[in-house]
């Protein structure tokens, strides 16, 4: 493309309408274009317009999208931020930024008001906008337009379609294959042996729909499966036919043509092995014309005949050619006959491809039909169902809707679209002018066609947008020197025919300068006395190296580079190497250097070179499974030889695994020690049983520590043991979940089984890895999984190391912009794939040396490819720049090299001494507290005693305190008045009918014992003057003169009396508490607290769980009214009228004003009880009990519950005679706390 045609991005220039392409370059701020062009699309900028006052729209009109649920969320974080800052910035006239004060300037000053609304309006609604990624978004259009787009309301995301493709491959496979004769089960079993193995065929072709299928020059028949079975079953009948008759024509005259061959010497001898020509005759009596079927003699066999006997173009065999001078090729019709045949022999391929085109059609229609019926989508079918509702009678009138709804789309990461992606985008904005389709990617960095992305379509969608195309080259992530070091070699490069991408049209993919927005170098090491910054790009290029192989490069090459960091790493610990970072210098930690690798095998040389070193590392990206780590093998050898305990060999094997860490000459003893074996045979019976009775958690967890597991993983010798051991523990909490609806041990194993191949449901999110301690480790990451991800400083080890293509890519390529699946490709399509490989090598080189922000470092030596000694680093950048097209030589890898470090942008580095890195003591600080992402919580609220409800109770809890019965006249008042300083003897208590009743008589005789509280409990004459004054004044107010002298009295009593009780009635437990507290009054109390307030969190508490648990430990266990079905999710919170404590331990108190009946009697504690089950006081003191547990275990450092935890005195004010009734005192057991604790923090148990 043409440089007229390319023009810088002006983010506030940019028209808002038709289709714009943004190519953004890495480290150029595509995130913060998105949001500034979103805060525009808001406010209705568009400079074409007067006063820049364009068509404004609401976050529900703009569709942002993007590839990923994470990238989404930043989307999502940076857009809000955006809106918000900019609707600061208009209501003020300012701002420090220098683009919103661009579009601050463009409006009037009295416009400015009405922006910061419309921003703060925006975002305040912007959960209403459409962000998020492209498979959410087309869900939500399928369910939200169902008639339109003739789907189902409610459908599922299936994200795992592995285990449901394999089931409807078994099934057609027995629909089609069973009963078929033996011949073409033959046939069959040769190209698929198993129904597994069509499905590997068949996953790469139904993962990627709108390919063509091939085979070379030949293409699908159409035919229907049951003619295709047919008409090639009728070929493997007549060929057998055939084949009897030749095997009975050489029976017959077999011997004489092999004499008329050998005769004469007519061959010659060094192209012709006369000894298998003299063999024929007993090699085809021992074939017996059994055709193609007979594996160990008829393929063998027809090769041997194909090789003498097959036609060339010009008719003649291999034998008429290699016929002597003045000889010649003698007849016979056995020659003619044997021709023919193999002229005549059926070939594989057109049966495989017509059959693999009718099971691709067939697997997948079943298995769309099986969703359907669920009512599910995978990935795919999101994609495809819109297109085809886009694409179908209606789509036009679906599209308009679309179009009103969503006037404008931004899709992020563009360069990974594929055709059915693009088909939708393009449906709904190509030919709507007064709608805006903005795009933005970086085809540099497509790397995914492994999972469908196609830059054919990509730049199919680049040749429908506006021009000029937009570009973003201003990186704000990397420093300048490093910047110059990838400009330098990138235009290197683009010297070469296609451009630095290898890419068919040398214009469809340029490399533009990238500038710097970072100038200052951020990573500096003191050389010669002073801080010198360290230049961006540093090449190893080992110059005197010999030619390797493969394996010996790799081992070196990772040695090279764990030298290399460890270096880094000593130098940095002696001050020598420091990272400058907003004005502060730090030292360079193994957390900021990621090693960028391409395989596995990569990792895994990496990750045994950095241990000999001792430097930590980590391997893998934070989307890993736990299932897909080394220990999740070994957990499922301990499995099994736990499921079958006498199984020795089991048992043996588990021994074995890595995380037991036991010797060769341990195992041995193990096997010869008789005593020894018997006691690991004891074990493994007596874990066996644990697991049963308790969980394999359980198991799992004694089995570590019976083999000392934890002690050698966290030895400080051992790097990654920390690693190891948390992903042990990780998938024994995994297993005990799975195992809540699995059945028996067997299925257990099977379900760990499956989800280490891959095959079984996946565990989801919380099967990821996750450890803390990762980002104090070097981090050893794919290039794929490195897109989008930035480092300090990168590694690349391995860049000179040919790269093959994957299985599948010798077969991939495109033909006119056709995806192309060809299963027998020839030369020129072979090319055609291989040079796709490489384009797609080159983008890969070009995302992994874009990751660094401050130091890039690559090893570079000449790598063999295969065992050919002339040529090294096939398929790598290293290739293509300095060989292009043609085999890189060692010598021109060499020349190449030593131009390419001229360069003053390029540092070249000798290979690093050896060294060992020996971290600095220091002391383990936690490291910062993750984010909170807060869950969506059906209902959340302030709970409380008062709000729980209960069956068949007669009182309210709402009036815990009180009575029931409304309050009554007073019917009569014993008369006693007291002289002022007299003092009073205590009566009998007076009779219950003379004393009102009601909630307000409770919640007053409350506030006399608070109020006496804060005079001590004391019964002077000055203290019980501001009593009877308070008590006055009440009455007065309430109408309840009568009645004050005889409360007087009351109150009186109340300071005086004891808290003693029936000791019959209670458990051990709470005798020992009445004891206590015999003999004790109010007034006695030394140290109290009146009106406890307390809160504390609930997780999805179930009220029947905490009755449950409850009605365990008190009353015990008498029959009381059950609670209602209710979750607390939020806080709790309550008051406690009395807290004290008495000798040590501290007691909740609550007073009663109930009213029982008129005896004295109806207070004996037995009716106690009774009343508290009916009304379930037991759960508003359990609560009590648990909030000053929690209080105390804050507050006390040697709190112990079984110590300090009293229990609960509920006091009837009414029944309180000092001698034994109107008191109930209740010391439950410490499992009470212990299972109330659990269960409002989520561990506990829940029904």
């Amino acid at each position: 493309m043409s440089a007229s045609l390319r023009q810088e991005l002006n983010v506030l220039g940019l028209p808002l309408d038709g289709i714009q392409l943004i190519e953004a370059s890495a480290g150029t701020g595509k995130t913060f274009t998105i949001a500034l062009l979103y805060v525009r699309l808001v406010l209705g900028h568009d400079a074409r317009v007067a006063a820049c006052r364009g068509r404004s729209f609401s976050p529900a009109e703009l569709v942002v999208l993007t590839f990923t649920d994470a990238a989404a969320g930043e989307l999502r974080d940076r857009i809000r931020a955006r809106l918000s800052e900019a609707a600061l910035a208009f209501s003020i006239s300012h701002s420090d930024d220098p683009y919103l004060q661009a579009l601050i300037d463009d409006y009037a000053h009295d416009d400015h008001a009405i922006a910061a609304q419309r921003l703060r309006d925006a975002e305040q609604r912007l959960d209403e906008a459409e962000i998020g990624t492209i498979h959410s978004w087309c869900l939500r259009v399928l369910q939200q337009h169902a008639f339109a787009s003739g789907s189902l309301f409610q459908q599922r995301l299936r994200s795992d379609v592995d285990s449901l493709r394999l089931q409807v491959v078994r099934d057609v496979w027995r629909q089609w294959f069973y009963g078929q004769s033996p011949a073409l089960l033959g046939v069959i079993h040769r190209i698929w042996p198993s129904p597994d193995a069509l499905d590997k065929s068949l996953k790469p072709l139904l993962d990627a729909p709108q390919a063509a299928l091939c085979h070379g020059d030949k293409q699908p028949g159409g035919q229907y499966w049951q003619a295709i079975l047919a008409t090639y079953e009728r070929q493997l009948t007549k060929r057998s036919q055939d084949a009897k008759a030749l095997w009975q024509a050489w029976l017959a005259d077999g011997q004489t043509v092999t004499d008329l061959l050998l005769a004469e010497k007519r061959f010659n001898a060094r192209s012709i092995d006369v000894d298998v020509l003299a063999a024929l005759p007993e090699l085809m009596r021992a074939w017996q014309g059994e055709g193609e079927l007979d594996a160990k003699h008829s393929r063998p066999m027809l090769k041997t005949l194909a090789k003498y006997f097959a036609p060339a173009d010009d008719g003649r065999s291999f034998l008429a050619h290699k016929v002597k001078v003045a000889h010649v090729m003698p007849e016979h019709p056995l020659i003619d006959q044997t021709t023919a045949f193999i002229k005549a022999a059926i070939g594989e391929v057109q049966f495989k491809i017509d059959l693999l085109t009718a099971l691709r059609q067939e697997v997948g229609h079943q298995l769309d039909m099986q969703l359907r019926e669920a009512a599910e989508l995978t990935f795919d079918d999101v994609l495809t169902r819109l297109y085809e509702a886009l694409h179908g009678e209606s789509g036009e009138a679906f599209a308009a809707l679309l179009r009103q709804r969503f006037p404008v789309a931004l899709i992020d990461e563009f360069q990974d679209t594929d055709p059915i992606q693009f088909g939708i985008f393009q449906r709904l904005y190509q030919h709507a002018d007064a709608q805006a389709l903005i795009l933005i990617g970086d085809p540099k960095q497509a790397i995914y066609s492994f999972r469908g992305a196609d830059l054919p379509t990509y730049f199919a969608a680049r040749a429908l947008a506006s021009r000029p195309i937009h570009t973003l080259l201003t990186n704000f992530r990397t420093d300048a020197s490093v910047i110059a070091g990838i400009n330098h070699f990138y235009r290197e490069a683009m010297q070469r025919e296609g451009g630095a991408f290898a890419q068919t049209g040398s214009d469809e993919l340029i490399y533009d300068d990238a500038k710097a927005h970072q100038v200052n170098s951020r990573l500096h090491e003191f050389k010669e006395g002073k801080w010198s910054p360290v230049l961006g790009v540093q090449i190893e290029w080992q110059s005197q190296a010999e030619l390797m192989s493969s394996g010996i490069a790799r081992k070196q090459l990772a040695e090279q580079t764990a030298q290399r960091i460890a270096g880094w790493l000593n130098a940095s610990d002696h001050g020598e190497l420091m990272i400058s970072e907003h004005a502060q210098r730090r030292a360079l930690g193994p957390g900021d250097i990621a090693v960028l690798v391409r395989k596995g095998i990569e990792a895994k040389a990496m990750r045994e070179a950095l241990s000999r070193v001792g430097v930590p590392c980590v391997y893998g990206s934070d989307r890993d499974s736990v299932f897909a780590s080394s220990e999740a093998e070994a957990v499922q050898y301990w499995l099994e030889a736990m499921a079958s305990p006498s199984d020795e060999r089991r048992l043996r094997l588990s021994l074995a695994t890595a995380p037991l860490g036991l010797s060769w000459q341990t195992l041995q003893a193990c096997r010869d020690d008789e005593a020894m074996w018997e006691r690991e045979l004891e074990r493994v019976h007596r874990l066996a049983l644990v697991w049963r009775r308790h969980g394999v958690l359980a198991a799992l967890r004694q089995w570590l520590f019976a083999h000392d597991v934890p002690a050698r993983l966290l030895h400080p010798d051992r790097v990654d043991g920390e690693r190891a051991l948390t992903n042990i523990l990780h998938i024994a909490e995994l297993l005990q979940q799975a195992a809540t609806h699995l059945h028996g041990e067997q299925a257990l194993i099977r379900y760990l089984a499956e989800q280490r191949s891959g095959q079984g449901t996946r565990a989801g999110e919380e099967a990821l890895v996750r450890l803390e301690s990762d980002e104090r480790r070097v981090r050893i990451v794919t290039v794929h999984q490195s897109k989008g991800l930035e480092y300090p400083v990168v590694c690349l080890p391995f860049s000179a190391m040919p790269s093959l293509p994957p299985k599948f890519a010798s077969t991939r390529y495109h033909r006119d912009g056709q995806l192309i699946v060809d299963l027998g490709p020839d030369d020129a399509a072979k090319a055609l794939a291989k040079r796709e490989q490489l384009e797609e090598e080159l983008r890969l080189f070009y995302v992994a040396v874009t990751r660094a922000k401050y130091l890039l470092w690559m090893a570079v030596a000449p790598v063999a490819q295969g065992n050919s000694q002339t040529r090294v680093g096939d398929h790598t950048a290293w290739q293509w720049l300095f060989a292009g097209h043609q085999a890189l030589t060692p010598e021109a890898l060499s020349a190449g090299m030593e131009a390419l470090l001229g360069a003053r942008e390029l540092c070249s580095l000798v290979p690093a001494p050896a060294s060992q890195w020996q971290p600095q003591a220091c002391d383990d600080a936690l490291l910062p507290a993750r984010e909170f992402a807060p869950l969506h919580q059906p209902f959340w609220q302030i709970a409380s005693y008062s709000r729980l409800r209960f069956q068949a109770a007669t009182q309210s809890p709402s009036e815990a305190n009180f009575l029931d019965e409304p309050a009554a006249e007073i019917a009569s008042v014993v008369d006693v008045t007291t002289p002022a300083g007299a003092s009073i003897a205590a009566p009998s208590i007076p009779a219950p009918s003379a004393l009102p009743r009601g909630a307000a008589v409770g919640t007053f005789w409350h506030s006399l014992l608070e109020l006496a509280a804060e005079q001590q409990f004391a019964s002077s004459a000055d203290n019980l003057a501001v009593l009877d004054a308070a008590l006055e004044r009440q009455c007065q107010a309430h109408g309840w003169q009568a009645a004050m002298p005889v409360w007087q009295q009351d109150i009186r009593r109340w300071l005086s009396r004891s808290l003693n009780t029936e000791y019959s009635t209670l458990n051990a437990r709470s005798q020992a508490a009445a004891v206590a507290l015999a003999g004790t009054g109010l007034a006695d109390l030394q140290q109290f607290m009146v009106e406890m307030e307390f809160w504390f969190s609930s997780d999805a508490v179930s009220t029947r769980s905490l009755d449950a648990v409850v009605n365990a430990h008190t009353l015990a266990q008498r029959r009381r009214p059950e609670a209602e079905s209710q979750h607390l999710d939020g806080l709790f919170k309550g008051f406690i009228d009395l807290v004290f404590v008495h000798e040590g331990r501290y007691y909740v108190a609550d007073y009663k004003s109930n009213y029982l009946g008129e005896e004295i009697d109806n207070y004996h504690p037995e009716c106690l009880a009774a009343d508290i089950a009916k009304h379930r006081y037991d759960m508003q003191y359990s609560l009590y009990l648990l909030a000053l547990h929690r209080h105390l275990r804050a507050r006390l450092a040697d709190y112990d519950p079984e110590r300090h935890l009293g229990g609960a005195v509920y006091i009837y004010l009414r029944g309180w005679n000092g001698e034994g009734h109107g008191v109930h005192i209740e010391r439950p057991e410490t499992a009470l706390v212990d299972a109330l604790d659990a269960l409002f923090i989520g561990t506990g148990a829940m029904p």
